[in-house]
């Protein structure tokens, strides 16, 4: 039980037609969708958005054009606090933050982990391999990396999956057979099979779910595989053409804010997302925001002790990337633009919700006893 060269794509920022579905013994889709509350619009602002949670439950939302942290209190944006610090300057895009539960923050600017640690932002060098996701574990940044080494460092045929900094250099957290691809295609190719993002519970261990396919890793601290799900079917899908030069021009808006827009290459990626965000609920369980094959949103709810995959709609609209916390009093559905909706799914619309089995999932057993995961 839980308790405890550049090449510039399009992660997911526009809405997309999902790429799942799972065999249930009624179609999730069709049970009654759990209720979301849109949190009081108050501050908006136009540029990304992340939420934390503290210790206590607390939610908290970084503004990362100013680097200024809101607390949500009452569903409404109390008062700022800017990081200390934090240098802004021209900064790049904001690619993906994480808080954990002392306060302290890793954002990736552009390509950049930046640490906010204990009030100050500590310099971090630039990991030897393409970051695409951060988060800290155990106090410390981790990264998932794509196969694509930064500068002259990354000179290993074979990638890692997740790269820690120990407070002087990057590490190895978790290794793969991932081989570095060579052509354009190949790294597209790449990007859309391997693209992950990384979660820390609060036992201190890692999740690492695929952005365009149903797969999701869980990993001790020291690396050890500890399960590995994969759902029937989930393979990597693609949005019709017609589409893609609405992806192509957010792209190239995305590129004019680098600090260097001429080392970023434009790639569109067709992939269609599937796990959209992830977050460890009070309740011990892990919940998987994703994209259905009937559209909108729903919610996915894994028992690693019962060794069950539950599904459940949510009336939360989201048009692009978007984030998740669990706090204390449900889970913040927060999206990448500081414009767009934020939502509120309590636990007890959750606890009371038509959670539906889904069957045709490989790998719930643990790879390993628990008991032995803790050695």
């Amino acid at each position: 039980m839980l308790r405890r060269a550049v090449l510039l794509v399009a992660a997911g920022l526009l809405a997309a037609a999902p790429s799942l579905l799972l065999a249930t013994e009624k179609p999730a889709e069709e049970a009654k969708p759990v209720h979301a509350t849109q949190l009081a619009p108050g501050i908006t602002w136009e540029g990304q958005q992340y939420p934390g949670v503290d210790k206590k439950g607390r939610v908290f939302i970084l503004r990362t054009d100013t680097l200024q942290v809101y607390p949500v209190d009452d569903q409404e944006l109390g008062e700022p606090r800017a990081l200390e610090g934090a240098q802004l300057g021209n900064p790049d895009p904001v690619l993906d933050a994480a808080m954990d539960e002392h306060g302290d923050w890793v954002i990736l600017e552009g390509f950049q982990p930046r640490w906010f640690h204990a009030g100050e932002e500590e310099a971090l060098p630039l990991p030897p391999w393409l970051p695409s996701s951060v988060s800290l574990l155990d106090g410390h940044p981790v990264v998932t990396v794509f196969p694509f080494p930064m500068g002259k460092r990354g000179r290993r045929d074979t990638a890692p999956r997740v790269l820690e900094y120990d407070g002087e250099r990057w590490s190895v957290s978790v290794d793969s057979s991932l081989k570095r691809p060579t052509t354009p295609d190949e790294r597209m190719q790449m990007h859309q099979r391997e693209a992950t993002r990384v979660y820390v519970d609060s036992d201190d261990t890692l999740w690492v779910a695929h952005k365009y396919r149903y797969k999701l890793d869980h990993y001790s601290a020291a690396g050890r595989e500890l399960l590995s799900l994969e759902a029937d079917g989930a393979e990597v899908e693609h949005q019709k053409e017609t589409k893609l030069e609405d992806r192509r021009l957010l792209l190239e808006e995305e590129r004019a804010r680098y600090s260097r827009p001429e080392t970023a290459r434009i790639q569109v990626n067709s992939a269609l997302p599937v796990i959209r965000a992830l977050a460890e609920g009070r309740d011990g369980r892990l919940y998987l925001l994703v994209r259905p094959k009937a559209g909108g949103l729903a919610l996915d709810r894994l028992d690693t002790v019962q060794g069950v995959l539950h599904r459940v709609g949510i009336t939360a609209e989201s048009p692009g990337a978007v984030s998740m916390v669990a706090g204390a009093d449900g889970l913040y559905l927060v999206p990448y633009n500081g414009n767009d909706r934020r939502w509120l799914l309590s636990w007890e619309a959750l606890n009371d919700a038509d959670w539906r089995t889904l069957d045709g999932v490989d790998g719930l057993a643990p790879a390993i006893p628990a008991e032995q995961a803790r050695r």
